[in-house]
């Protein structure tokens, strides 16, 4: 019997062609990083996340420039014209336009230099071209990254189908800058803030018919602000925009230096909360009954970078706020623990949220080492009682302790003849019990309690005495500290989410074994098949 070979080598034609097609290259998506001839890797993908604005005279008449450093910009006139529109140019009068100066495609990616290839220190550059400039040109755009301590607006120099837009950061530098001297800060009581790195942007938030434009320590890029008239102000730090209002544009701060603005707390009673400053603006209403403007800029605590949260107006008062660990009061070395006989217990880690738990129809809350930071929650002494580090809630907020303070906080072990149980400290509070007609002040202990792993925090109550257990690791002497440490390690890594997805290194692996596999097969069948034909 004869077997035709057309089946076998279509069959083996056919797996090697979707092999080849499998692999056929793809666009490789740009980083937003450059590696300099010495070996320096520049990072600049922190830029990437908002859109930077320019507003400018050109020679001929004033422009709008966007630019979204390392993608596309989401200013929408230039979106809708070009998808992939990076650098952008747009007429306020409506004359021509959109321009896209330059266009960020994978497919055409940036070309990354050194601004002055004999002395790096001046900063990092890419270029990128936009679409087609009249009549036959195409836009070049470079973006020009320069060295500097602190982070600048954008600014924008064109002539002909060229531009170039210009940032200063310190991410452009190739060594480390000394810590800010603080352009945008203040110094306290308690520490120094510096919120210099916030700088350079203009901060943008909507809210009941308004849009509300800011810039952290600096002067705003808004055109409408910066060249309102009337009234004119060219230092505009803060203004908002209501099309419906005359006058439709309000200059209500205006930057004159650091030491111009009036710094404090936002809420003196509790510094953790953070820091605003005040700086004034234009002055509005009839003649003669003119009104200055004001704004409030707060700067508060948040365990993570936030941003501009919210925007408000009351009379003429705007108030923005920013949400950032820079507003933190900065903890200092063992500001919670103590040193022990064999070792030095550190619970800073647990200082930073309350901790809640309900026991006997109370609830009970608890911020170790410091105190309450959620007012208006089940447990609402903040509010009455700015040291409070433990209250207690139901029918009558009773404050049960109060943060000593680091050097005054009475530490000790749970047990002087076993270290190894744990450790803690004691609080009294601001107000009085009452026990068998017997007035004293409430007592409260924090014991951390040695155990391998963490569990939830327990509150048990003897008259006017409450104790506040806290199993952790943390409180192991030094041996059961290590395996306490490698039993939490391991549960972390045991706790990982799988998204189904198979590993790098299972792919690289499995990859090319699965292609050896389909190789053989098909030569083996087309063997086959030559052999049945004999």
């Amino acid at each position: 019997m004869r077997f035709s070979t057309a089946p076998a080598v279509l069959v083996a034609v056919g797996i090697i062609f979707i092999l080849h097609t499998d692999s056929a290259p793809v666009a490789a998506e740009q980083t937003c990083s450059f590696a300099s001839p010495s070996g320096k890797v520049y990072d600049f993908s922190s830029l990437a996340g908002v859109d930077q604005h320019f507003y400018g005279d050109s020679g001929f008449s004033a422009y709008d420039y966007y630019l979204r450093v390392c993608g596309t910009v989401d200013e929408s006139t230039c979106r809708s014209t070009d998808p992939h529109a990076s650098a952008c140019q747009i007429d306020p009068a409506g004359s021509g336009g959109p321009y896209i100066n330059g266009r960020w495609d994978d497919s055409h990616p940036a070309t990354w230099s050194l601004i002055n290839e004999r002395d790096p220190s001046v900063g990092v550059q890419y270029t990128i071209q936009g679409q087609t400039c009249w009549p036959t040109d195409t836009y070049v755009t470079q973006v020009q990254l320069f060295c500097s301590p602190h982070s600048s607006s954008l600014r924008v120099t064109s002539e002909g189908c060229s531009n170039k837009y210009i940032l200063e950061t310190p991410l452009a530098c190739p060594g480390p800058f000394p810590p800010s001297t603080g352009s945008c800060g203040v110094t306290t009581d308690i520490q120094t803030y510096d919120f210099s790195s916030l700088m350079g942007i203009d901060y943008h938030y909507a809210n009941s018919g308004n849009d509300y434009y800011m810039s952290v320590c600096g002067i705003v890029n808004k055109g409408e602000c910066v060249n309102s008239m009337p009234p004119s102000s060219y230092n505009a730090s803060a203004c908002h925009i209501n099309p419906s209002s005359s006058p439709s544009v309000y200059v209500t701060g205006e930057w004159e230096g650091n030491d111009a603005a009036v710094w404090s707390y936002v809420d003196t009673a509790r510094p953790e909360r953070g820091v605003q400053y005040q700086i004034r603006g234009e002055s509005y209403g009839a003649t003669g009954g003119e009104v200055p403007a004001t704004t409030n800029v707060q700067f508060l605590c948040s365990s993570s970078y936030q941003g501009l949260i919210g925007a408000t107006l009351s009379g003429m008062t705007d108030s923005y706020y920013i949400g950032t660990p820079l507003a933190c009061i900065q903890p200092p070395k063992l500001t919670c623990g103590y040193k022990g006989l064999d070792k030095t217990y550190d619970f800073r880690s647990l200082m930073v949220d309350d901790l809640k738990v309900i026991d006997g129809g109370f609830s009970y809350a608890l911020h170790i080492c410091g105190a309450l930071t959620e007012a208006g929650t089940s447990a609402t002494c903040p509010e009455f009682y700015a040291k409070s580090a433990a209250c207690r809630s139901g029918g009558i907020n009773v404050d049960i302790g109060d943060w000593p303070g680091v050097v005054s906080a009475d530490w000790h072990y749970i047990d002087e003849t076993k270290p190894e149980l744990g450790v803690g400290y004691t609080m009294t509070g601001d107000q009085t019990c009452w026990v068998n007609g017997v007035a004293e002040k409430y007592h409260t202990n924090v014991n951390f309690e040695c155990s391998r792993t963490s569990s939830p925090l327990r509150v048990s109550v003897n008259g006017c005495s409450h104790t506040f257990t806290y199993p952790t690791p943390l409180a192991c002497t030094s041996t059961d500290t290590d395996s306490g440490a490698d039993s939490d390690t391991a549960n972390t890594q045991n706790n990982k989410i799988d998204d189904g997805q198979p590993s790098a290194a299972s792919t690289l692996h499995s990859q090319p074994t699965s292609i050896i596999l389909l190789v053989q097969l098909s030569f083996t069948f087309l063997l086959s098949s030559l052999f049945l034909m004999q």
